[in-house]
């Protein structure tokens, strides 16, 4: 890439590649910071190796009132970090001369570190424990202040912490600034010393404010108060809120699910389930968040909506995630089975009518799972843009989990539906938008093809002209009352 001076027209490249990491195209820039070195910039990009597995930090410096020809490589130390699956990039890179402060996961956990550009190599942990930290909100000046966004009270709620210098003292144990019973995201001013915050819970929608450092909301800027003005206060009487618990994987790591019954609930009496999947890296479904008002919407149609966080989900540390690591579709997989076996164990839920759904990874899971469950274990399964052979699928993404196709051609067979598909014998709708430019149709019409080989009945809903999200009311509503339409068919027959 190029630097170019906006006054004089000047540009220069900027050699990032290393020579040993192999070809140019087998590497990535990553990211791109810039900052301040007195009256000089500072330029910090992120480079990462075709497998993804080494993370560098080279900076250069840019001199005042010099030409651009003479931008030279910063002679001091780099951070770099390495692992031995897959490198999570972040967005938390902060540089105040010469205290560069990022996050890394070589503790099994994302924590922040410090490292000292002008003093050796030497990298000082600023929090650690066995939960994650989100993001790096702000470091202050001199770096003996530092605010961040994590999880160190509770999987299920993000939060505000700081951690300041003195803090050694008190066990280096961060401060809580959010109140517990809610879930937050902030964005902090430039002078660390107020942040606007945006909180939900399950009985409160999204609310968002300004407020001062420690916590006291200064002035709403949407208080979102469900009063009787509010467009929601009609539906409160019903509204749903879920219950929370944990189960256990085949090595003993909790999985944490969300379980939400419906209205008026009798547990005299015996309801159909709705699986809700998504399953896939970099995402957690559940959460103490205001829910989803499709959960809302079937749980008043009569359905217990049960959701889990299998293995290879986000916030839960290395060990939680890398089990997926060039097999996908496996521990996945049998995460969400112990979930269904904990479902059908409830005295209320009918383990005749247990459906299953999700949209793209979670399309991906819909399917996997059905095709690897013993037979019937669902009664009916809804798969939206799925994933079905990952050589179809972006390089980059694909790549970090799974390793090149040539180096791991038996993970990619095993990752993929086809080996498995002999095994459906549950009613399939399969959804897909039919200008999809992230899993691409590709991905259902080989699908289809080979199901309609094997003489596999399905049935099929598809899009034109809409890409990955189905977008506009309209096909929002038709896409809703079809799915409903199906579900109702095979887990409520005869109502």
């Amino acid at each position: 890439f190029y630097v170019r001076d906006m006054s004089t027209g000047e540009a220069a490249e900027v050699n990032w590649r290393r020579d040993d990491w192999g070809p140019a195209t087998d590497q990535y820039l990553a990211r791109v910071n810039w900052s301040r070195l007195a009256e000089d910039m500072f330029l910090t990009i992120q480079r990462v190796d075709r497998d993804q597995q080494k993370l560098e930090y080279p900076s250069w410096v840019i001199k005042k009132d010099k030409a651009l020809a003479d931008l030279y490589l910063f002679d001091g130390p780099h951070f770099s970090e390495e692992h031995d699956t897959w490198i999570n990039l972040s967005y938390d890179l902060q540089i105040n001369f010469p205290i560069l402060t990022t996050t890394s996961e070589e503790s099994g956990y994302r924590h922040i570190v410090a490292f000292n550009l002008g003093h050796g190599d030497k990298v000082e942990k600023v929090t650690y424990g066995d939960w994650a930290v989100s993001s790096v909100a702000h470091t202050s000046k001199h770096g003996d202040d530092f605010y961040f966004t994590g999880y160190k009270d509770t999987p299920l709620e993000r939060h505000l912490y700081r951690y300041g210098a003195g803090d050694e003292a008190e066990g280096y144990e961060p401060t809580r600034i959010t109140p517990l019973g809610s879930s937050w995201g902030i964005t902090m001013s430039p002078d660390g010393k107020s942040y606007i915050g945006t909180s939900s819970s399950p009985t409160q929608p999204a609310q968002t404010g300004l407020y001062k450092i420690d916590g006291t909301l200064i002035t709403w800027i949407e208080e979102n108060k469900l009063d009787e003005s509010h467009p929601y206060f009609p539906y409160l009487e019903d509204h749903t809120v879920p219950e929370y618990g944990t189960l256990k994987a085949e090595d003993g790591q909790d999985l944490y699910y969300s379980i939400q019954l419906p209205p008026n609930f009798d547990e005299t009496k015996k309801y159909p389930a709705l699986v809700e999947v998504y399953g896939g890296p970099h995402a957690q479904m559940v959460t103490r968040n205001w829910e989803r008002m499709s959960d809302q919407y079937y749980s008043r149609a009569g359905y217990i909506v049960f959701r889990l966080d299998n293995r290879g989900s986000d916030n839960r540390g290395r060990k939680f995630e890398d089990a997926i690591y060039r097999r996908t579709g496996g521990p996945e997989v049998r995460d969400q089975l112990v979930g269904v076996d904990y479902l059908k164990s409830l005295p209320y839920v009918d383990g005749d009518r247990v459906g299953i759904q999700g949209w793209s990874y979670g399309g991906y899971m819909t399917l996997m799972t059905i095709l690897q469950a013993p037979e019937g274990t669902f009664a009916a399964a809804v798969s939206g843009a799925p994933v079905t052979d990952w050589s179809l699928y972006d390089t980059f993404y694909t790549e970090r989990y799974m390793d090149t196709p040539q180096d791991n051609a038996d993970g990619y067979e095993a990752s993929s539906v086809f080996p498995y598909i002999d095994n459906l014998n549950n009613p399939l709708l399969l959804i897909h938008g039919m200008a999809d430019d992230n899993v691409v149709f590709e991905n259902s019409t080989r699908l289809m093809a080979e199901l309609q080989q094997k003489g596999k009945h399905f049935e099929l809903m598809t899009y034109p002209g809409q890409r990955h999200g189905i977008r506009g009311e309209e096909l929002q509503i038709h896409l809703m009352r079809t799915r409903m339409a199906f579900l109702n068919r095979h887990l409520k027959p005869g109502e």
